[in-house]
């Protein structure tokens, strides 16, 4: 599997544990700590979650709800993953050149 689903799998069952803050907080710094070392161009939005859900656990007032956010964060990288080429194959089997 590769970093980037496992990077949204954290992220979806970060969205799931939702009401549940604090679970939910410990699996987005999951996600982050992965982020952070297979998948930086993520780790703004990853961070913007977690504070999101920080906020809601001390009970301070937000402008953007966190699931919300998430909602549209996973959203957002599931695009990203259908527009990116796919990584060229490589042939199998014996490469046979041949001479001119």
């Amino acid at each position: 599997m590769r970093t980037r689903d496992q990077v949204i799998n954290l992220l979806t069952m970060a969205r799931q544990l939702m009401p549940n803050w604090s679970e939910a907080a410990r699996k987005l710094e999951l996600a982050l700590s992965v982020a952070r070392k297979f998948e930086p161009d993520l780790v703004p939005n990853i961070e913007m979650a977690l504070s999101l859900t920080v906020s809601k656990i001390h009970g301070l007032p937000t402008t953007t709800d966190p699931r919300k956010f998430l909602d549209d964060l996973i959203l957002a990288i599931k695009a990203e993953e259908e527009e990116r080429p796919a990584a060229p194959v490589p042939p199998r089997g014996r490469i046979v050149r041949r001479r001119p």
